[in-house]
């Protein structure tokens, strides 16, 4: 073969070479991630993956909406990369760096019920590739952090912080240094550390 997926099909069952394993592991996922995400045993999908299993068009559609691309991608090739070093992050040559920045986008998604980037995807008008670059930790644009915080009702700074350590700063925001040097000591004593 030259690199390129050939599709060999039996019926609607297709035996060709496909990128999903490639797809994944870019994705961070496990076998049994992608598993539970599209309904198949970890098993199943290693077979496929090695090509001594039959894939539907209906199981390659539902990964391809796990990796937010087109079915077709998953024959073509390859993800592009997303990643080009520390502190850098880019889809392609011609689209300006965003300086990669750790964000909890994923679990203020789930907490929404938009766990699945076609799902959020959807709620923006975006393309769900996008989301997926997210999910994988690429930082959102100004814009694109500014609807996300407009769509899960927070200022867009904090997305960068847990969802469930949010409601800390709230409760400190606006707060003098006085009174929350006061906080921290009643805090102290109410639970005081452990030592030894």
């Amino acid at each position: 073969m030259n690199g390129e997926a050939v599709i060999m099909t039996k019926g609607d069952r297709n035996l060709g070479a496909t990128y999903i394993k490639e797809w994944r592991r870019a994705a961070g996922m496990t076998l049994e991630a992608l598993g539970a995400e599209i309904g198949m045993t970890h098993a199943s999908l290693s077979r496929i993956e090695a090509r001594k299993q039959p894939y539907s068009q209906g199981i390659l559609e539902a990964i391809a909406d796990v990796f937010g691309c087109k079915p077709s991608d998953l024959l073509s090739g390859p993800p592009p990369a997303i990643d080009e070093g520390p502190g850098t992050s880019v889809v392609s040559d011609d689209i300006p760096r965003q300086p990669r920045r750790p964000h909890h986008l994923k679990a203020w998604a789930q907490k929404r019920g938009l766990a699945r980037p076609t799902d959020l995807a959807r709620e923006l008008d975006i393309d769900k590739s996008m989301v997926t670059r997210w999910f994988q930790g690429t930082t959102p644009s100004e814009e694109s952090l500014s609807k996300l915080g407009a769509l899960f009702g927070v200022e867009p700074e904090a997305l960068f912080r847990d969802p469930e350590e949010e409601w800390v700063a709230r409760f400190l925001r606006g707060r003098s240094a006085d009174e929350i040097e006061r906080i921290k000591q009643t805090l102290e004593v109410a639970f005081p550390r452990k030592t030894g």
